[in-house]
């Protein structure tokens, strides 16, 4: 149950982050910039934490590893969802800040 509402949070926030990068794209805005880096950093720490604290809980039953696995996993897809849009965002405003240069 736990993990179904985080993949969906996960998911969402993904999609709010592709939305945000094409705004800033379009708009060229140093504010929707700067709003669209907290959004992909703090979602990467928490779930990087959440990650952590589904690492460190005892499992229960025949096959204790396996109880949080799913957690885990979508977490650490997460993490490394993240990161990779937020290099996407960084190198789309480097771009941008060349090419406004010439």
């Amino acid at each position: 149950m736990l993990s179904g509402i985080m993949l969906i949070a996960y998911i969402v926030i993904f999609i709010l982050q592709i939305f945000l990068l094409v705004m800033s794209v379009r708009k060229k805005s140093t504010r929707l910039w700067i709003v669209l880096f907290i959004l992909e950093i703090i979602p990467m720490v928490v779930a990087a934490v959440l990650m952590l604290y589904f690492d460190s809980l005892p499992g229960y039953g025949f096959m204790p590893g396996l109880v949080y696995f799913g957690e885990i996993i979508s977490s650490f897809g997460a993490v490394i969802l993240y990161a990779a849009t937020l290099l996407v965002s960084l190198c789309a405003l480097f771009i941008i800040k060349v090419l406004k240069r010439k």
